[in-house]
């Protein structure tokens, strides 16, 4: 995917890149969900949430994460990126430490590596 966004990053917009991309994961994921759980009658039920602004900031923040991703992939090298990417598991075991003050185990340290 990214070698694909990094391909058009010149000729299309990083907003219709990830219109697209949402889109696309909407469709072809939301569409059958919705007809599992209409067919096994729990469409209401499992929709209801006690948190809808919570899932709001969710939708918005991943949002946001994807479009500055994709712009991110239009101005530094794939390569670079890549192991930007391969780099998350640890950087978020930092800042688990910080952000959550969170004291990971060393299997912990040991599983992000």
């Amino acid at each position: 995917m990214s070698t694909m966004v990094r391909v058009v990053a010149d000729q299309v917009l990083s907003g219709e890149i990830v219109f697209a991309r949402s889109f696309s994961r909407s469709f072809f994921g939301g569409v059958p969900l919705v007809v599992w759980l209409l067919w096994s009658g729990r469409m209401t039920s499992d929709f209801r949430t006690r948190q809808p602004a919570g899932h709001v900031i969710r939708g918005l923040v991943g949002v946001n994460a994807m479009w500055l991703t994709f712009g991110a992939l239009a101005f530094i090298p794939l390569d670079e990126a890549v192991a930007l990417s391969y780099a998350t598991p640890l950087v978020a075991v930092i800042l688990a430490g910080f952000v959550l003050d969170a004291r990971e185990s060393r299997a912990a340290w040991a599983r992000s590596a």
